[in-house]
């Protein structure tokens, strides 16, 4: 992404710095204004999670922030509960569609991830509650929900009506 440092855990196209974020981080604590980050802490351990978002913490400045976007266990439930939901679902995502999958196959692998892949496993999926509550444990205080229309990269992750966004803020005091 333009005017950002872009960091993933492989040497992929367009990335600035191949890190494994459960390791220490090469900025400065206080040196960093903003953090986009787009369907990664489902990948991490809630634990991993939790040393992950510490760091983001430590290294923004104060007034800085950081968005999240996850897969939504709210929605993912509600979906799965919902008979209504059940068949417009899958009618919206041809593979499912057209391979006679059930809203079961949909929602294990939004849950799971991409088998198939390595590193594309999930680890722990985050409600509203949930995500908040590692933020405040972290030291975030302020939180602002997203718009799906912020989230630039929702068509090439796939994730268009089962994720959430959350901007959390680095207070200034």
């Amino acid at each position: 992404m333009p005017g950002f440092v872009n960091v993933d855990a492989l040497p992929n196209n367009g990335v600035d710095v191949v890190l494994d974020v459960r390791k220490d981080f090469p900025w400065e604590p206080g040196s960093v204004s903003y953090i986009f980050c787009s369907h990664l802490i489902e990948h991490l351990s809630n634990v991993d999670a939790d040393s992950f978002l510490r760091k983001c913490f430590g290294v923004l400045e104060k007034g800085g922030y950081i968005d999240l976007w996850t897969p939504d266990l709210e929605i993912l439930a509600k979906m799965f509960v919902s008979a209504s939901e059940r068949g417009s679902l899958l009618e919206k995502i041809p593979f499912f569609y057209q391979s006679n999958h059930s809203i079961a196959d949909f929602i294990n692998w939004r849950l799971f991830g991409n088998v198939t892949e390595e590193g594309m496993f999930h680890k722990y999926i985050y409600c509203k509650e949930s995500l908040i509550n590692v933020l405040k444990t972290v030291g975030f205080l302020a939180f602002q929900e997203l718009s799906v229309n912020e989230d630039f990269l929702l068509e090439k992750f796939r994730h268009k009506g089962i994720q959430m966004g959350w901007r959390a803020f680095k207070v200034k005091k």
